[in-house]
């Protein structure tokens, strides 16, 4: 999207440890449904609220009247003046007039601030259609000229009052987790983040993906959310070395926690560090070749040093929900995910080709074409980039928009030329990628269901 909405309410992730929460990650209210994914037995993981009275899907988010509020999801929302001051219309996803239109949308009215000030949010009731126009986006200066749409939409500004307000209480889970969760007025709730108490801070699941690798150890903790990066970044030594810093707004309040990336092999080895003393200046590596001179004053204008490295095995474990194969976690992410324990990976809900609705474990698999690696296409293997020579366990079968199945990784092979199976069923020759390794298919992996509801 060109100008994505900034949520409250994140979809979860997964977690694989004993603690308990102290109540369901998400509930329906007299008003708000939950819309979620469901894995069977209590696992469960949320998609988003679903408005009754107004027929929207919505999240929570800071409404314009400073109140958390679920505004309704999606939409283009554009100016129809050079100035982006005036009427506002939604610019349909297609040139299709005739595809559906939601009965409101939101849109940003005032951007958050580098201090993290929460976006505040408009809500508009969808009205007529309106002839064919150029629409603008923007604000100011930066007024431009988008799309000439074809059959926008006109939007009448509501009060925010018009959509269900909602506070935040923090709950204990157990000694070492809490949960901030939304309680709406009409009684549905929803945990938002997970709370490490002794550090009074948010704390949530790291990702994995294949250009950053995390310590094992942290894989199911609740790992802090950094408020500051440092990548590749600043020194306070002279000569580009010694303690390493980041800058700073003094304005702003002081991070809590830095996750540090350091370039490796195979992309970043990231780790979180406490934040250090205050320092005035730092030095940095800039042109070509690098040279080592005084950072860029942008990048602060203060700076901090990086200071101890946090160890993982002081954060808290993470809880579970579900009794079966599937466990949804609690922490949020912005896709849902379960902990699949049968195949001991994460999966997150996926459509495949026969339109079964399946929980798909996370691969590095090259998406295109089923490839083989003889002449017939009769021995099929996998393309994956960045395994840094390690066996990849599972593999995507499939085209680049979807999944006919997963299999189980045997062996790496090195063929001397690889074959593709396209859409009339041929087979033909395809070109390597010096940067992929190739891998022997096993036994396709059968995959856990998952139910798309609304509770």
């Amino acid at each position: 999207m060109r100008r994505p909405l900034a949520l409250c309410a994140l979809a979860l992730t997964l977690g694989c440890a004993p603690a308990s929460p102290s109540s369901s990650q998400f509930a329906s209210g007299t008003r708000l449904r939950a819309r979620a994914w469901d894995g069977g037995d209590g696992a469960a993981t949320f998609i988003a609220f679903h408005d009754t009275m107004l027929d929207v899907d919505c999240n929570f988010t800071t409404a314009e009247d400073g109140v958390l509020r679920c505004m309704p999801l999606g939409g283009e929302v554009d100016y129809l003046d050079a100035a982006c001051s005036g009427a506002r219309v939604l610019v349909p996803p297609s040139e299709s007039c005739d595809a559906a239109r939601p009965a409101y949308v939101s849109t940003t009215t005032t951007s958050s601030s580098s201090c993290g000030t929460p976006t505040r949010m408009g809500g508009f009731r969808v009205g007529m259609r309106l002839p064919a126009q150029t629409t603008w986006f923007g604000g100011g200066a930066s007024c431009t000229a988008y799309t000439v749409a074809t059959c926008p939409s006109a939007l009448e500004p509501v009060p925010a009052s018009t959509f269900v307000g909602a506070r935040i209480e923090r709950q204990p889970i157990d000694d070492a987790l809490a949960e901030d969760v939304v309680v709406a007025d009409d009684g549905a709730r929803l945990v938002i983040a997970l709370v490490d108490v002794t550090r009074d801070a948010p704390c949530d699941r790291v990702r994995q993906d294949p250009f950053t690798r995390y310590p094992d150890t942290v894989l199911d903790r609740c790992a802090p959310l950094p408020s500051a990066h440092w990548l590749n970044g600043a020194y306070l030594g002279a000569g580009c070395s010694g303690a390493m810093a980041i800058g700073i707004d003094p304005s702003c309040p002081l991070p809590g926690t830095i996750l540090v990336w350091r370039s490796g092999a195979c992309g970043y080895d990231l780790s979180f560090a406490e934040p250090g003393a205050a320092a005035g200046a730092a030095f940095a590596w800039s042109g070509e070749p690098p040279v080592c001179g005084p950072a860029d004053p942008r990048a602060g204008p203060t700076f901090l040093e990086v200071g101890a490295t946090l160890d993982p095995r002081a954060m808290p474990r993470l809880p579970t929900a579900g009794a079966s194969r599937l466990r949804a976690g609690l922490a949020s992410s912005d896709v849902p995910r379960f902990f699949d324990t049968e195949l001991g990976v994460a999966c997150a809900p996926e459509r495949l080709a026969d339109g079964s609705d399946r929980c798909v474990p996370y691969t590095r698999t090259v998406t295109g074409w089923p490839l083989f690696d003889d002449a017939a296409c009769t021995r099929p293997i996998a393309a994956f980039q960045y395994d840094c020579g390690a066996r990849p366990e599972f593999a995507r079968v499939g085209d680049a928009l979807t999944v006919t199945s997963i299999h189980r990784v045997v062996a790496r092979v090195t063929p001397s030329a690889i074959y593709a199976r396209i859409t009339d069923g041929s087979c033909v020759p395809w070109a390597i990628d010096p940067s992929w390794t190739f891998w022997r298919l096993g036994d396709e992996v059968a995959l856990a269901p998952v139910t798309r509801v609304l509770r």
